[in-house]
């Protein structure tokens, strides 16, 4: 995915696109192209843009504070922040750990843009045609990015890089930030012109930059046997020059000379359109693929944009999960209903093969006599064989519309059942080979077998559980009663038994609120009865 980066010094405004390796700058707006600008971000309102800001307009502070967490740190740091930058609407502190010497107080440095009319314009037309902003970012601030690269190990280090012209009258700018512990403590950026002799321009800025860090005492004194250690970052013209400077005369001094562009080849970036080299460009490459980093200067609601973008994707993630969750469950729901619907096809099969015989066999003269008991056996029996022929098809049909609406129980397991206590005879009793009549009955009355009862059951077990849980027994329980509910309103259903709960009060009273073999579960089993009424002679 591309990304914006503009890149707002104090004399240009530049706008810069990253995709992958490709560094391409875009566009340059001199301070009054409004119009220009505008354009610029109506060709694209929905990709988000990052501020990257290097001017000599940003002030750095160091200072100690009591060691506090939570709000109180925030509060302290708001107290300080205001106290030190009163006027500036635009601030930042960096916690950089705690001294090793006293009660251990929190060194932070708190930075300051101390003049917002660098930023001002560019920011309102961003917040006027309502663009991402991702964040506000300061170039010394992202100066770690840069050295961490190059893996200095030193404890002590002086970055030194040209930048763009800051004035009118300079030709270039010279940024030195210095590092203790790989931590920035101050940053400096002064104009500089290169005549014919470059060496004496730059080093003189690094030696007054040496002077104000010993006086700070941010440094300690260096000597012969203890120089600063400092990267300069050129282009390879300059570095050649720079080469030939007579480092001897500067006693405390270990400079490193590092060419832009080979750095550039070594990273395979790709700079397109763009006409010089400068090490910012490299610290926009490096801030592209750190994209999570924390903002800087902007302030909420000039991000809301871009908080807004974030939460419509996140919604737009949690829409697609939830549709493929629930696409995948429907179908394993068909599934389900499929085999089962097979299953009772085949019952009916059999069933029909059952009645076919029945009615083959009464077709047949026995050779035994006849009993009305008999023969009111054989039809109870044909009776009972076709009411049984039934399809689990409705059934499952009205529990899928119920199973619907609630989404949190997740079906495992169905077990379908017809249940009934009629169990026709095997044999015709003793009594019905003979006269038909019970001779302990005085009043010779043919002792009949008692027919089948007025109904039988359906039966459907459910096997399941609540999914997401989240360990939650009484939510789970409340989601399950409301189902059984839901099923003991519904007037096609006899009666509705809960054999499982996801949660039993009892049990959670004793400590016991599942078996170990269901801890962070919420199992549940209900099984649903549909009366049918016996099929019987009609008058």
């Amino acid at each position: 995915m591309a990304k914006r980066i503009l890149y707002l010094s104090d004399m240009d405004c530049l706008a810069y696109q990253v995709n992958g390796n490709h560094l391409t700058c875009i566009q340059t707006f001199t301070p009054n192209a409004e119009q220009e600008f505008t354009q610029y971000l109506l060709d694209d309102l929905k990709t988000p843009i990052i501020c990257l800001i290097d001017s000599v307009k940003e002030e750095y502070q160091m200072t100690s504070l009591p060691h506090v967490v939570g709000m109180d740190r925030q509060k302290l740091l708001a107290r300080k922040m205001q106290r030190l930058f009163e006027s500036s609407n635009y601030t930042y502190a960096m916690v950089q750990g705690r001294s090793q010497s006293g009660r251990g107080d929190d060194q932070i440095l708190f930075t300051s843009l101390t003049q917002s009319t660098l930023l001002q314009p560019w920011l309102q037309l961003i917040l006027t045609h309502k663009v991402p902003l991702a964040g506000i970012f300061s170039i010394p601030l992202l100066t770690h990015l840069l050295l961490k690269k190059l893996t200095s190990s030193n404890p002590y280090t002086l970055l030194v890089m040209l930048t763009p012209r800051i004035a009118e009258h300079s030709q270039y700018g010279l940024r030195q930030s210095f590092f203790s512990q790989h931590y920035l403590k101050m940053s400096r950026l002064s104009p500089l012109t290169i005549d014919s002799a470059p060496g004496e321009a730059i080093f003189d800025q690094i030696v007054k930059t040496q002077r104000y860090l010993e006086n700070s005492r941010i440094l300690p004194p260096l000597g012969p046997k203890n120089s600063l250690p400092i990267l300069i970052l050129t282009e390879n013209s300059l570095k050649n020059q720079l080469e030939t400077y007579p480092i001897e005369k500067l006693n405390s001094f270990s400079p490193v000379f590092l060419d832009i562009a080979e750095i550039a080849e070594q990273w395979k970036l790709l700079p397109t359109n763009i006409e010089q080299l400068f090490p910012y460009h490299l610290i926009l490459y490096l801030l592209s693929k750190e994209w999570h980093l924390k903002n800087h200067y902007a302030k909420s609601v000039e991000r809301r944009y871009f908080t807004y973008r974030k939460v419509r994707a996140i919604l737009y993630l949690s829409a697609l999960f939830s549709i493929g969750i629930g696409t995948l469950l429907s179908y394993q729901t068909f599934q389900l209903i499929q085999t089962v619907q097979q299953q009772g096809e085949q019952k009916r099969s059999k069933a029909l093969q059952l009645i076919e015989e029945t009615a083959r066999l009464q077709g047949q003269v026995p050779n035994l006599p006849l009993d009305i008991v008999l023969i009111r056996n054989i039809v109870d029996t044909g009776l009972y064989l076709k009411s049984m022929t039934l399809s689990p098809e409705p059934i499952l049909q009205k529990i899928s519309a119920i199973l619907v609406q609630h989404p949190n129980l997740q079906i495992q397991r169905l077990e379908w059942e017809l249940k009934n206590d009629f169990l026709p005879p095997a044999a015709p009793p003793n009594l019905l080979l003979n006269k038909g009549f019970n001779k302990g009955n005085k009043g010779n009355m043919p002792v009949e077998k008692p027919g089948p009862p007025e109904f039988f059951l359906e039966n459907l077990r459910l096997y399941g559980q609540i999914s997401p849980f989240g360990g939650n027994y009484q939510n789970a329980l409340y989601l399950f009663e409301q189902f059984a509910n839901e099923v003991r309103k519904n007037s096609y259903f006899f009666q509705a038994n809960t054999l499982l709960s996801p949660y039993d009060p009892k049990k959670a009273l004793q400590g016991q609120i599942g078996s170990t073999t269901e801890v962070g579960t919420a199992p549940f089993t209900l099984e649903i009865s549909v009366k049918h009424n016996y099929i019987k002679l009609s008058n």
